[in-house]
């Protein structure tokens, strides 16, 4: 009666565990959805920096605008903030002085259109301006 009784538990054991195959194949499915959710993943984090510097190159050159209406009384300091933003020299509140850079490293310039203040920068996509898309602020 022992035997029997051990011999129905060992094979109630036996079930209760997963075969090779069947762990392979798990395996094989949590393989498949990686390959499938990476790139996704990838994508999105790419595009999310693209909108970030779409937003910070129209920001910054709203601050530029901004700021020079600021000297609107003082031609000759207005020329010079002019001079500044060109030759890479932000103002020294930000980035201790060096200009910002974008998600990729690259560094947000600033360059004087018929509008006033264009900024732009580089991406893996391109150039991203200011410009694009009209004036920042407007609709």
């Amino acid at each position: 009666m022992r035997l029997r009784g051990a011999h129905i538990t060992s094979r109630v054991a036996a079930r209760a565990a997963f075969t090779l195959m069947e762990l392979l194949v798990v395996v094989a499915i949590l393989l498949i959805l990686v390959g499938v959710s990476v790139p996704t993943y990838m994508w999105y984090v790419e595009n999310s920096k693209e909108r970030t510097v779409k937003a910070a190159v129209k920001m910054y050159a709203s601050e530029v605008r901004n700021f020079l209406v600021t000297l609107e009384g003082d031609p000759a300091a207005q020329q010079d903030a002019q001079q500044r933003f060109t030759s890479g020299m932000w103002p020294p509140t930000v980035n201790n002085g060096n200009p910002p850079v974008n998600p990729w490293g690259e560094p947000y310039v600033i360059t004087w259109g018929p509008n006033g203040p264009i900024v732009s920068t580089k991406t893996p996509k391109g150039m991203v301006s200011s410009e694009e898309g009209g004036a920042p602020g407007a609709p």
